[in-house]
């Protein structure tokens, strides 16, 4: 066990946090418990958590107990034949004493919905949905031991999986889209029961009336089609040929042409935010890193001492695997990396960042700060962040003459899509050497801002305490 499993520290204090499950956060109010240690010793905290855990598990049966599902519910039934079948299998009941029980639960649930919605005048059967029918055939099934792949225990099962090697802010998503999903069927299914035509009727439905841009509606579709094929994978899900429901959709975007909603820094912007930056900043080491690499920012943020490997540096993590990569020093940022190098007390090249977000990343509180840090200057086109210095990067690769399979290696995109080059990995080339990459990054040029910042770097002292500044505070839940 990590020795910061369930641990995250804020303003020096460890607190313990404890994710809710998402069949219980409307009850509980929240997506995750928070509690202090009351104390700055990790040891100390690892100490206290368990009885603090232990409360919050607590907190966490006391909800489940509480949770009752209506009685008119299609999932009722289906929680009734759980329990009925748990109660054979621990011995508390005979099989047929609990198979009356169900019965009876399942008549009185009819009743309610006879109540509710009338009946056949015909037949005097209630009037139900095809859903409520089925989820009696899956009460049956659940109760007589069948093996039923619901909706509901698949998803927990695949999300535990994923947890294991997905970030948590990834996982978050997976989840929100799953019980988002969940929540317009209404009821728990099994994972046969959604065909083509419902995940249809949920795109037309629910997705494509979200004010959102096609890309989000995009990838809520992936998530989705990610699970059904961890599903069809499992063996759960290929019903009359049909493995995956979500497979083909597509959204329809606009063809007029329009300005995108970012763009490149021009030169003088540039200059003119590095100008407004105080030396002592971590801001200004951070935003000159991205502008003469293209890195990402917590590719930047992850640099230490270490990576720096001549006139190279070393990104040993990223989004993916082509991101792992070796950078060459642009001759106008060698004196800053060496002084950044030399001057540093946590190893880091940008030293003394707090951590923050989901996933305890470096450059998220500093992030923040640069989007303030630029509004404060008039920077106010929206078009404008710190990704697009990235942009700004490729950009003037692009104005350099740097051929485009070269310029991603650069920046760590994949060249997958090149049958003759590929990545590393695949193709029939395995890339360019440092001094051949070093060749084409000299190509980059930004203008007056290359004299500024080379001046610039002798003066660069990073004080640490700058980078507590505009803290988020953590509430206490």
């Amino acid at each position: 066990m990590s020795s910061t499993e369930y641990l995250s520290k804020r303003r020096q204090t460890w607190f313990v946090r404890l994710a809710v499950p998402p069949h219980l956060q409307e009850a509980i109010g929240r997506r995750e418990l928070i509690r202090t240690t009351k104390t700055h010793d990790l040891v100390a905290a690892n100490r206290a958590k368990h009885a603090i855990l232990a409360e919050l598990h607590q907190k966490l049966n006391a909800a489940q107990l509480n949770r009752e599902l209506p009685k008119e519910s299609a999932d009722y039934v289906l929680a009734a034949a759980r329990e009925a079948r748990d109660a054979v299998t621990k011995g508390i009941t005979q099989e047929g004493d609990a198979e009356r029980g169900l019965d009876v639960t399942i008549e009185r649930h009819l009743d309610l919905l006879r109540e509710k919605h009338g009946e056949d005048p015909v037949t005097g059967d209630p009037n139900i949905t095809d859903g409520h029918v089925r989820a009696i055939q899956l009460a049956h099934k659940v109760f007589a031991g069948e093996e039923v792949a619901l909706l509901s225990t698949r998803a927990e099962t695949y999300l535990a999986e994923k947890a294991k090697v997905l970030r948590k802010q990834t996982m978050l998503d997976k989840r929100r889209t799953i019980a988002d999903f969940r929540k317009w069927l209404g009821r728990d299914v099994e994972v046969t029961a959604v065909n083509r035509k419902t995940a249809a009727r949920y795109l037309e439905e629910v997705l494509l009336k979200r004010n959102v841009k096609p890309k989000t509606t995009m990838d809520t579709l992936s998530n989705l089609s990610a699970f059904w094929a961890w599903l069809h994978g499992r063996g759960d899900t290929e019903v009359n040929g049909v493995a995956n429901p979500w497979a083909g959709h597509t959204v329809t975007e606009s063809t007029r042409g329009t300005r995108g909603p970012r763009r490149p820094w021009t030169d003088d912007e540039l200059l003119k935010l590095m100008k407004a930056t105080p030396k002592d900043d971590p801001l200004f080491p951070l935003a000159a890193l991205a502008v003469y690499t293209g890195m990402r920012r917590e590719e930047v943020c992850l640099l230490t001492k270490d990576d720096v490997q001549g006139n190279a540096l070393t990104v040993r993590e990223g989004k993916t695997d082509a991101a792992v990569r070796t950078v060459p020093v642009h001759p106008v940022i060698r004196p800053l990396v060496a002084r950044l190098a030399k001057q540093t007390k946590d190893g880091f090249l940008i030293p003394g960042l707090l951590t923050g977000g989901l996933d305890d990343k470096r450059g998220h509180l500093l992030g923040k700060r640069f989007g303030n840090h630029i509004r404060a200057e008039g920077f106010a086109d929206p078009a404008l962040c710190f990704h697009t210095l990235r942009n700004a990067f490729i950009h003037r690769c692009e104005l350099g003459g740097v051929p485009e399979t070269t310029a991603k290696l650069l920046v760590g995109h994949s060249r997958k899509a090149s049958l003759t080059y590929g990545n590393v990995s695949g193709g029939y080339s395995p890339g360019l050497d440092v001094p051949e990459l070093a060749k084409a990054m000299a190509k980059v040029t930004f203008g007056p801002l290359d004299a500024y910042v080379k001046e610039a770097a002798g003066k660069v002292k990073v004080d640490a305490n700058i980078s507590h500044r505009r803290r988020t505070t953590t509430k206490e839940i």
